[in-house]
C-alpha cells in the first residue's frame, strides 16, 4: 500500500485514509514506457490546434492545459497497461483511472496553479463530481528535477476541506493561504507523486526558475465511486469500462 507522508507521520493508504496524504512514488512507471509516451506527446502535440471560436479551447491555451482532442488519446493509458506489479499494489482499492487524463504543458508564470485542494475543483463539477479521488502526477520531462513541479503543504488534518475562490482562469484557490511548512520532491523520470483530494498543493518553478513542463495528472477512484456514463481504465481488467459493467476497446 502507499506510504502517505503527512508531516512527520507515515500511514498506510486504504479506503478510509487521511485524504490529505501525499507520497513520492519512486520508479512508479517503467522508464521505457514513459519515454515512448513522451515521444508520442512530442509527435502529436502540434497537430492539436485550438479552435479560435471555442472559448474552452482558448481557456486551455491560457492555462497550458491539453485540448480535449489531445486528452482523448487512449495511447496515454499505455502507462497503466504496463504498470509494474509493485506499483499496482501500492494503489490498494483505487483501481479505476478516470478517462480522459489531464494534460499540462506550462510555459508561463501565470500558468502556475496557486495553493488548492483537488476537492475544490471537484466541487466545480456539480453532479459530475466523484465522491473521492486520488491523483497521480506524472512528469514527462527527461530531467524532472530541473522543471516546474508540485509543492505540498503540511499541518492540515484529513477533515479539512477548505473554502476556495476563483483566481483568473484558475477555478479554485485557497485565498491568503500560508502553510505551516511545505515540501518538494526531487523526481526522476518514471517517478510519480500520489496524493489525496484534501492535500494542499501548488505549482512552483524549478530550482533555476524554469517553468516549461509537460506532465499528466491521472485521477483514480474506487469502483464503488464510479459515475454512470463515465469511462474508466480498469487496472484489474486492463481495459476501459463503465459502471454498468460494459467493456470498451477505447472510449
Amino acid at each position: 500500500m502507499i506510504q502517505a507522508e503527512a508531516g512527520d507521520k507515515v500511514k498506510s493508504v486504504s479506503k478510509t485514509l487521511d485524504r490529505a496524504f501525499f507520497h513520492h512514488a519512486r520508479s512508479f512507471f517503467d522508464v521505457a514506457t514513459i519515454r515512448r509516451v513522451r515521444g508520442h506527446f512530442d509527435a502529436v502535440e502540434a497537430s492539436h490546434r485550438p479552435d479560435p471560436d471555442n472559448d474552452r479551447d482558448a481557456r486551455a491555451v491560457r492555462l497550458g492545459t491539453g485540448l480535449d482532442s489531445f486528452r482523448f488519446d487512449p495511447f496515454w493509458y499505455d502507462l497503466w497497461r504496463e504498470l509494474p506489479p509493485a506499483s499496482r499494489d501500492m494503489l490498494g482499492p483505487f483501481t479505476w483511472v478516470i478517462f480522459p487524463v489531464q494534460i499540462r504543458h506550462i510555459t508561463q508564470t501565470h500558468q502556475l496553479v496557486p495553493w488548492h485542494q483537488d476537492i475544490g475543483y471537484q466541487r466545480l463539477l456539480g453532479s459530475r463530481a466523484h465522491l473521492r479521488v486520488i491523483t497521480c502526477f506524472v512528469p514527462l520531462e527527461f530531467d524532472p528535477t530541473a522543471a516546474s513541479t508540485l509543492e505540498f503543504a503540511y499541518g492540515h488534518s484529513n477533515t479539512d476541506s477548505l473554502a476556495h475562490t476563483a483566481e483568473g482562469d484558475h477555478g479554485a484557490r485557497i485565498a491568503e493561504f500560508v502553510p505551516q511548512s511545505s515540501s518538494r520532491f526531487s523526481l526522476t523520470m518514471g517517478d510519480a507523486l500520489l496524493f489525496g483530494d484534501h492535500a494542499i498543493h501548488r505549482t512552483v518553478p524549478g530550482p533555476d526558475g524554469r517553468i516549461d513542463r509537460r506532465s499528466f495528472e491521472f485521477r483514480l477512484v474506487h469502483p464503488d465511486d464510479g459515475l454512470d456514463g463515465k469511462d474508466y481504465f480498469d487496472l484489474n481488467r486492463g481495459r476501459f469500462v463503465r459502471l454498468d459493467g460494459s467493456e470498451r476497446y477505447h472510449p
